[in-house]
């Protein structure tokens, strides 16, 4: 059974940083690094046991923490809201020193590429566990 030898391989010291969940058909693998480098980007495998010519198949896809998604995307919409807000807005407007509208551009497309550069940087950070989730999953299917 496809599923008791991946339990089996994952319940080897070998993998002990690895925290699994089955349930019925249903499998969720996490990475878990030391508390000092954690990583919120780090990828979970989400995935299923098919019928697949008379053999048991595991099927999944990567994805982020459900918070991290729910993080990026308030962080997005609030920054296009902004530059919405400030694109839409009078280049003279009491108040204001002239030229505050490209000062204030700028500073949202600078949030945007820092923002765009942490999320890039975090999800380079978790191929090295994509990579173990992965080896542990094909281990299983050699044992």
């Amino acid at each position: 059974d496809a599923r008791q030898k991946l339990a089996d391989t994952l319940s080897q010291d070998k993998w002990s940083r690895l925290k699994y969940k089955l349930e019925g058909d249903k499998v969720t693998i996490e990475h878990m690094p030391p508390k000092m480098f954690r990583n919120s980007w780090n990828p979970v495998f989400q995935g299923k046991f098919i019928q697949e010519n008379g053999k048991q198949v595991l099927v999944g896809f990567f994805r982020v923490n459900w918070l991290v998604l729910i993080f990026i995307l308030l962080m997005l919409g609030f920054i296009f809201s902004q530059l919405l807000s400030v694109y839409f807005s009078p280049e003279v407007m009491p108040g204001h020193i002239e030229g505050w509208r490209s000062d204030q551009m700028m500073l949202y497309v600078q949030m945007l590429g820092m923002f765009a550069l942490v999320n890039i940087i975090g999800w380079i950070a978790g191929t090295i566990y994509r990579k173990r989730i992965l080896q542990a999953i094909q281990d299983s299917t050699q044992a």
